[in-house]
């Protein structure tokens, strides 16, 4: 499969956005830059599951890693294919539109419909 460093356009520049998420201080793995007034430590306001996305030749996004310690961590592998988060179809959807599903208040439930190869 085709991975960020394989193809050049707006995706590069998504995926990019992201590769900070399998550090040590992020309990959930993937987090954007929005914190709280606390600082450095302050919780994220919005986390995801611990993954980092890929495009792939066909247009859909795979499971590229699994960020060790994620709550995806045993659950989803390299190469799963997003077909659904809760009941949103996302098969070929727009790689920010999935980010924005795949993101909530820490601690939220998302139910994940991968296929699996």
């Amino acid at each position: 499969r085709a991975g960020p460093a394989d193809r050049a356009g707006p995706a590069d520049e998504f995926m990019a956005s992201w590769t900070g998420c399998c550090t040590p201080s992020t309990q959930m793995g993937m987090h954007n830059s929005h914190h709280g007034g606390g600082g450095r430590n302050a919780p994220p306001e919005r986390a995801g599951i611990g993954i980092i996305l890929a495009l792939s030749p066909d247009g859909s996004l795979y499971v590229h890693t699994v960020c060790p310690g994620s709550s995806s961590e045993g659950i989803l592998e390299p190469g799963d294919v997003l077909m659904k988060i809760d009941s949103e179809d996302v098969f070929r959807a727009p790689a920010p539109y999935v980010a924005e599903l795949l993101l909530g208040k820490p601690g939220t439930v998302l139910e994940l419909c991968v296929r699996r190869e």
